[in-house]
């Protein structure tokens, strides 16, 4: 028996139960119910709300299902399966999934929304992504039918500046380097500003040059690029920090620091270091820093054990620069008196140095 659907106006599936009817041997006349569906072909089956949503990457969105018509109940079970798609990446991370991914309608509840969770998870893709997932019916008489909702996941990633490392240590009269790149893929260019040094002894190779990122190819955000930075030689003892803030578009900021290695060495020179003393005179020795200090510097120098012995001056005082710098020799005259015997003898003076 061939059976044939007519065209209609609505959009509503329409429904229809026939009897069948043959005569029995016994005289009786047997009967059986034949539950028809006519599937409209502008119905959408799935009634799904919404149909589009935008959800934020890491975060959560709604919608509902339900259907258009009570499922067939005439063979097997009644009930109508709606099975939800969910995105994957290849690693296995969630892009999108869903909560419940299958959803079940009777002839009782089919009118009925039934509720879907949909969660976007986080990616490195610095862009909006528009998926649709898809529902499939199955059982009921809903074979065939299917719905969508389209979603549309916001991007939560503001691609970041990566350093690698984040303190850098540089030699005088050396170099060293750190590398930079983007923590996320960007939409369009990315340029990176590279301060100079406020320490005239360091600067680095990207002067007035910035570092450009683009989302594919050779200069891609992922790819890292190198800064080299160079310490020149200095007088001065002192290891030295500076911190550059490195400056993307969108308030992105990202800083290095870098530690000078100091390859001076703080110290006392004296000259001559030996001197030789007749009784009844004496002989004088110079001091002087090795070099620049910071501030100050005190040198003390210890009193003679030898009786007789005396120094014009125990204490000298060094600055950075002026009368008193650091590297202008300061005299320092030692005496020795007569005494009674004939023994020669011999002193060791100690100096140190305080401050700077």
């Amino acid at each position: 028996m061939n059976l044939y659907a007519g065209s209609d106006e609505d959009e509503k599936d329409d429904q229809e139960t026939l009897t069948l009817e043959w005569p029995s041997p016994y005289g009786a006349t047997s009967t059986l119910p034949l539950h028809i569906r006519v599937e409209d072909d502008d119905d959408p089956g799935l009634i799904v709300n919404p149909s589009e949503l935008a959800i934020r990457e890491g975060e959560a969105g709604k919608f509902t299902v339900r259907l258009s018509d009570a499922p067939l109940g005439d063979l097997g079970d009644p009930s109508v399966t709606v099975s939800i798609s969910a995105w994957v990446r290849p690693t296995g991370e969630s892009i999108i999934s869903s909560a419940p991914s299958r959803l079940t309608f009777t002839r009782d509840n089919w009118s009925i929304p039934q509720e879907v969770t949909l969660t976007a998870g986080k990616d490195v893709v610095y862009r909006n992504r528009l998926l649709p997932i898809w529902m499939n019916a199955s059982g009921g008489g809903f074979d065939r039918e299917r719905g969508k909702v389209d979603v549309t996941i916001l991007n939560y990633d503001q691609p970041e500046i990566t350093v690698t490392p984040q303190t850098v240590r540089v030699p005088e009269g050396s170099s060293n380097r750190f590398q930079v790149s983007l923590s996320a893929q960007p939409l369009a260019d990315v340029t990176v500003t590279i301060p100079s040094f406020t320490n005239p002894d360091l600067t680095h190779n990207r002067n007035g040059t910035p570092l450009t990122f683009t989302p594919s190819g050779t200069s891609a955000w992922n790819i890292a690029q190198t800064v080299t930075v160079m310490a020149a030689e200095d007088e001065n003892t002192a290891s030295e920090r500076e911190t550059l803030t490195l400056r993307a578009s969108g308030d992105v900021s990202k800083q290095v620091a870098i530690e000078t290695i100091d390859n001076d060495v703080a110290g006392i020179t004296v000259t001559p270091d030996v001197l030789s003393i007749e009784e009844g005179s004496g002989e004088t020795f110079k001091v002087a820093l090795a070099a620049p200090p910071l501030g100050q510097v005190t040198v003390t120098i210890a009193s003679p054990t030898v009786a007789g012995l005396t120094l014009d001056s125990r204490t000298l005082t060094f600055t950075p620069s002026g009368a008193s710098a650091w590297n202008v020799a300061q005299p320092v005259t030692v005496t020795a008196a007569e005494d009674e015997n004939t023994v020669s003898e011999r002193e060791t003076l100690t100096l140190r140095a305080s401050g700077g």
